[in-house]
């Protein structure tokens, strides 16, 4: 069965059970947290000593049973009348392929994220993920100019076109990297998106504005600043890497 669902995001401490626990105590919303599904295994059951199985070994636990441990969390709401999914929306803090990468958000550091061997570190369901009818392709990311200084602006565009058989909408996503700052910064950050709607096999030029804010961040001296350098930047429909066109912008000192 198919629910209604919110998942939050965001680093640890940023109150993403706070904010989740806050939404449950509305009527019609249900919140299941990450930390609870796994402080609630049961391991008398069939999904339950197969993660005790791997678990207990220091082995790496099969994304399917973790997806299977969260079904039975879910599922058991419903059977306990808890969670209505004919009237409830669903809220899950986020869903990561396995324990040890709990916790998971997709704008971290570059050496934060090291992961098990031989395992994907990418989440589940990345940030921005979403479901459609119809499918959706990216193509020709421009970024004009590709250079200006600490105090200009810069125009991004990319044609988004409706690939499918069905009118669908779209959030179209842009992300932006500091590829080299005087402090560590984060692998990607959502500057800015856009939603928009296409009928079948409709083409559609979406436009970002860059200015000095979304290039800023607080130094080591704690001011805000734009660095001069290179900024990648990206354009997609969530913060799955792989889903994302990319381009450079060069920033200059005057």
């Amino acid at each position: 069965m198919k629910y209604q669902t919110y998942i939050l995001f965001g680093a640890p401490g940023s109150g993403k059970g706070t904010q989740g626990r806050t939404l449950g105590s509305i009527p019609r919303f249900f919140h299941c947290a990450c930390g609870d599904v796994f402080r609630s295994i049961d391991t008398r059951t069939k999904v339950g000593r197969a993660f005790l199985d791997y678990s207990s070994k220091g082995k790496l636990v099969p994304d399917e049973i973790t997806v299977e441990l969260w079904k039975a969390q879910i599922d058991a709401a419903v059977n306990a009348h808890s969670f209505k999914p004919d009237i409830d929306i669903l809220v899950l803090d986020g869903i990561p392929r396995n324990v040890g990468q709990v916790p998971s958000f997709y704008y971290h550091k570059p050496t934060a994220r090291r992961g098990y061997l031989f395992s994907d570190k990418e989440p589940l369901f990345a940030f921005g993920h979403g479901l459609s009818y119809t499918t959706f392709t990216y193509a020709n990311l421009k970024v004009s100019p590709d250079k200006t200084n600490v105090n200009g602006q810069a125009t991004v565009t990319v044609d988004v076109t409706n690939s499918g058989k069905m009118a669908g909408d779209e959030i179209v996503q842009m992300y932006i990297r500091d590829d080299v700052g005087s402090v560590t910064r984060p692998v990607k950050e959502l500057k800015g998106f856009a939603r928009i709607s296409l009928r079948p096999g409709e083409t559609k030029n979406v436009q970002f504005t860059i200015t000095p804010d979304k290039l800023s961040f607080l130094n080591e001296d704690m001011q805000r600043v734009v660095e001069p350098g290179t900024f990648t930047i990206m354009v997609g429909p969530s913060s799955r890497t792989d889903k994302l066109l990319t381009a450079k912008l060069e920033i200059l000192q005057r």
